[in-house]
């Protein structure tokens, strides 16, 4: 997996999860409080190509939205997100220990 916590909480238990599993792209808004009782409609998923050797993320963070564009807006994820107030929209920490910014 690639990707980062977004609006991570101070105490690390809400957090926006964005990045590239297995063969398809994820933004996952589970850990943050949410309308959505079910749990049905916590992530969005595009198809992944398992074949590239590299991925281009654009994110787009403010108060109240994730937005995540795959390969120059390819694909397109657009969420809504409830971070406890206040959380800052970034820093970010990365899963895989490199830098927030660039291709992979």
């Amino acid at each position: 997996m690639r990707g980062w916590q977004l609006r991570r909480s101070a105490d690390g238990g809400r957090h926006v999860d964005v990045g590239v599993y297995g063969d398809y792209a994820f933004v996952n808004r589970g850990y943050t409080a949410g309308l959505d009782a079910s749990g049905r409609w916590q992530e969005g998923r595009t198809p992944f190509d398992l074949s590239a050797r590299t991925v281009r993320l654009r994110v787009l963070v403010d108060r109240t939205s994730v937005e995540m564009f795959v390969d120059d807006g390819r694909y397109a994820h657009s969420t809504v997100v409830f971070p406890d107030r206040p959380t800052p929209a970034w820093p970010c920490s990365p899963s895989t220990g490199r830098p927030c910014s660039g291709t992979w």
